[in-house]
């Protein structure tokens, strides 16, 4: 199922893929590059099928990771490592 995470306290504005693979919280742009960067496949976690992974819809195969209080896009598959995993897996929240 593709989402796009729009910020609660900043409207019209998305997390979203840069040129650096960084996730940023970028304004909206009516582009396809725009909407393509900021859409994002959620699948079972990689390290925990209850919870969920985010694949980046623009750069398949690549997955929002936390690595050193950062967010980022990084290759996930099952040969990675479970350090990877996890920091590729996250609990889903419905406010």
């Amino acid at each position: 199922m593709p989402v796009s995470l729009e910020a609660i306290n900043y409207p019209g504005y998305f997390l979203k893929r840069n040129a650096s693979n960084k996730i940023v919280l970028e304004a909206f742009t009516n582009t396809t590059a725009y909407k393509g960067d900021a859409t994002f496949l959620i699948s079972p976690g990689w390290a925990d099928g209850t919870k969920v992974s985010l694949q980046s819809y623009s750069q398949p195969g690549y997955y929002i990771r936390h690595y050193d209080y950062v967010l980022q896009l990084d290759a996930v598959n099952a040969a990675s490592n479970t350090t990877t995993k996890a920091d590729a897996t996250f609990g889903r929240l419905n406010f």
